[in-house]
C-alpha cells in the first residue's frame, strides 16, 4: 500500500476530528489498496480489509448497475463508502453525529475537492480555511 500524506485529501481528513468529533475514522483508497489519505485513527490493516469485503460487494452489485453510496447502521456507529471517481471514501462516526455536518463533509466537500484534484487544479488549505468551513456548515444549519 501507497500513502501520499501531503495532499488536499489529506489535510480534510486531518481536520474531520476538529469539524465533527464523532468522525472516528476515515480514508480515501482504491481497490488496490493504494491508500490517498487517512485518519491517524484509520490503519493499513483495515483498509485492506475493508478492500477485500467492498470487492465481494461491487462483483455483486454488477447485475443491479453497481453502486455509488453504502451505508451500514450498527447500534451506535454508521459506516459510509461513497464511490467517487473510480476511488472509494469511507468514514465510520458515531450515530449521535450531526448528520448535516457529515453530509456537508462527505457529500460535498470531499466529491468537490476530488474533482478538483483530478483535473489538476491548485489547491490551497489550510486549518484556517477549514475552520471557516465549519463556520459555513453551522450558517445553513
Amino acid at each position: 500500500m501507497t500513502e501520499n500524506l501531503s495532499n488536499p485529501m489529506q489535510i480534510i481528513i486531518d481536520e474531520f476530528k476538529n469539524i465533527s468529533g464523532e468522525i472516528t475514522n476515515s480514508s480515501f483508497f482504491n481497490l488496490d489498496c493504494e491508500i490517498f489519505a487517512r485518519m491517524q485513527t484509520t490503519n493499513e490493516e483495515q483498509i485492506k480489509k475493508t478492500v477485500f469485503m467492498l470487492k465481494n460487494m461491487v462483483n455483486r452489485a454488477v447485475t443491479i448497475g453497481g453502486f455509488e453510496t453504502l451505508t451500514i447502521q450498527g447500534v451506535n456507529s454508521q459506516l459510509d463508502i461513497m464511490y467517487i471517481r473510480n476511488r472509494y471514501f469511507l468514514t465510520v462516526s458515531s450515530r449521535a453525529a450531526d448528520e448535516k455536518t457529515v453530509k456537508a463533509l462527505t457529500q460535498v466537500i470531499v466529491p468537490t475537492v476530488v474533482k478538483l484534484m483530478d483535473q489538476k487544479i491548485p489547491i490551497e488549505l489550510s486549518k484556517g480555511n477549514l475552520v471557516m468551513v465549519k463556520s459555513v456548515i453551522a450558517e445553513v444549519e
